[in-house]
């Protein structure tokens, strides 16, 4: 199945024959993912009685499930009788308004559990990422500097530093 569309809404993506529901969609058994095409597409984990555990989106399903390289494997491959479903779309772009839609509409109870991360941080944004990136390496040298010069005292404050770190990204 494919679909050219923006806009998406579940309605649309019913209407286009894309997806009522997962079940009606192509489908594998996990220890077959090796057999997914190498597609842009959406793509739901289904367990036990057909319950829709995830959904996620790659601009290559094969390369995505092949080999051992998604985070959730191993605990899906513990779970057994898993399937991966697929809506394959022509447009890299559409993949995540696409998931997004899908995962608003069905809430598959794994992803909820990646943490505070892009998709799921409603304060996200890149000054954000930089900043705590930013932040994390200023901090490491800044402590790296005072052990190589001997003025480690053991007690260092975190607070004092976070505070010198940010008064010194700001005057930037």
């Amino acid at each position: 199945m494919s679909a050219r569309s923006s806009g998406f809404t579940m309605e649309k993506l019913i209407q286009a024959g894309m997806c009522s529901h997962p079940t009606e969609l192509p489908s594998l058994p996990l220890a077959q993912r090796s057999e997914l095409p190498s597609v842009p597409g959406i793509y739901f984990v289904l367990g036990e009685d057909n319950e829709i555990l995830y959904i996620g989106q790659s601009i290559s399903l094969w390369r995505r499930w092949s080999g051992a390289k998604h985070e959730k494997l191993s605990g899906l491959q513990s779970l057994g009788n898993v399937r991966l479903a697929w809506i394959e779309l022509e447009s890299v772009a559409d993949l995540e308004e696409a998931e997004k839609v899908l995962i608003g509409h069905f809430s598959p109870r794994l992803n909820g559990s990646r943490g505070r991360g892009k998709r799921n941080d409603p304060d996200f944004s890149p000054t954000t990422v930089f900043l705590r990136k930013s932040t994390k390496l200023k901090a490491a040298a800044v402590r790296a500097n005072q052990l190589l010069l001997g003025e480690d005292d053991g007690n260092m404050d975190l607070s004092d530093l976070l505070e010198s770190l940010l008064l010194e990204w700001i005057d930037r």
